[in-house]
């Protein structure tokens, strides 16, 4: 049965009828009980509709597939535009690259972002057969006919009290199966039965297949977490990792006549704050600027991090991210404040609030200014003038498509021009 497909963008609601973008009644319900699950991290439940938070990425259930897009202005209702955008974020943020995917020959459009993980890990499993599977010790128990290693007396007794044939022990084994092949394997099941590209279905038929039957099949939430990594078992990392992701973003709890949901879904914050630290690292790969992530000490056992941290031993500036549009062109009060605090602690003269700019127009264009802290901040024993700089990263070029050289280029300018005398000039004039 073909997968049908709502798009909708963050802070925007679904509700319950017959029409085109709605969902059915049981669809609600299975919504109703996955949101009991999650915490309402994702959306709220409201009578007969649900109302989407920060949260985005894609919930499919059963045949229904809701996608929720990132969005920063009313007026943009570009949905393949933001499909598009919103690939591309999670898969520089994420650090997902695609084999078999170009994207200069094939749109985004048409790519499910399940299907980008699935095909992910798919890849990365393949790239494990072909080098070998890692065999590891593990225990095995049992009621055996002969003794092999140590005997469980307790379950001896209760097992074997009237048949001296057999013995109940506990012994060690070295194969392939092991917790990790456990977690590939559930995680290959469910990209079988989830995923809706037959390419995929197929890959992962074939995967497991190539499995031993005496790997299990499923691992508890509670193993998953405990499994360690080892200078033997390192390869697997980026595989384990996928698999992890799958395992817990499938959710078959749901009860009879319901649908399982498997959902993908990020925190559109700090998804820009990811993408943004990505892109800046990117950007300043051949300069003298470290991009860092650093927290320090604030009060009693709280600490204040910033979204990034750029130095180059003498100069330190913060930018501090923010996924929206400003009131009138000018930041609240709080993220005012907060600059001031990592100016005073990260020894930074200037540094920055980042909006997304995501269209063309006055408005937009003339909201970049630096305003100056009327107290001072002390570096190395002088009073140094305070600015925060409020700046607009331009998203998009003119088709519509995250440019992403574009931005490479703006961060890039961001860093290496930044002047405090510069700002200095700008925040008199704006006086």
């Amino acid at each position: 049965m073909k997968i049908k497909t709502i798009v909708v963008f963050e802070h925007e609601s679904l509700c319950v009828g017959d029409g085109e973008g709605e969902i059915s009644q049981a669809e609600y319900d299975s919504l109703l009980r996955f949101h009991e699950t999650v915490e309402s991290k994702f959306f709220l439940i409201e009578r007969r509709r649900i109302k989407f938070k920060h949260y985005v990425g894609i919930i499919q259930l059963g045949h229904l597939a809701i996608e929720v897009l990132p969005k920063v202005d009313k007026e943009d209702e570009s949905k393949s535009k933001w499909h598009d955008a919103l690939l591309r974020m999670i898969k520089i943020s994420k650090n997902i690259k695609s084999h078999t995917t170009n994207d200069a020959t094939v749109s985004l459009a048409k790519q499910s972002l399940l299907d980008v993980y699935f095909e992910y890990f798919l890849e990365e499993c393949q790239s494990l057969m072909k080098t070998g599977l890692r065999k590891k010790y593990s225990y095995n128990e049992g009621n055996l006919s002969t003794l092999k290693g140590k005997i469980l007396f307790n379950h001896d007794l209760k097992k074997n009290s009237s048949n001296k044939a057999k013995v109940y022990c506990r012994h060690q084994v070295f194969d392939l199966n092991h917790d990790i092949h456990s977690a590939l394997k559930m995680a290959l099941a469910i990209t079988k039965d989830v995923t809706r590209s037959g390419e995929l279905v197929s890959k992962a038929k074939s995967l497991l297949i190539t499995l031993p039957d005496s790997i299990k099949p499923t691992i508890s939430m509670s193993k998953l977490q405990r499994i360690k990594l080892d200078r033997t078992t390192k390869r697997y990392d980026k595989a384990l990792q996928l698999a992890t992701l799958i395992i817990k973003a499938y959710c078959p709890t749901n009860s009879t006549g319901s649908h399982s949901v498997i959902a993908f879904m990020f925190d559109m914050n700090k998804l820009y704050e990811e993408f943004v630290f990505k892109m800046v690292r990117s950007a300043l790969i051949d300069t003298e600027f470290e991009v860092l992530r650093k927290k320090k000490k604030f009060w009693e056992g709280k600490e204040i991090k910033p979204d990034i941290v750029i130095t180059n031993g003498e100069k330190t500036i913060v930018i501090d991210t923010k996924w929206k549009v400003p009131k009138e062109g000018i930041p609240a009060d709080d993220d005012l404040k907060q600059i001031y605090v990592y100016n005073h602690y990260f020894n930074s003269p200037v540094s920055f609030l980042l909006y997304p700019k995501c269209k063309e127009g006055k408005e937009s264009s003339e909201m970049a200014f630096a305003g100056r802290y009327h107290l001072p901040i002390t570096i190395n024993g002088e009073s140094v003038k305070s600015f925060c700089v409020i700046q607009t990263l331009e998203m998009f070029n003119l088709p519509s498509r995250l440019d992403l050289l574009e931005i490479k280029i703006q961060l890039r300018e961001l860093v290496t021009s930044m002047h405090v005398d510069s700002h200095e000039e700008e925040s008199d004039k704006i006086a």
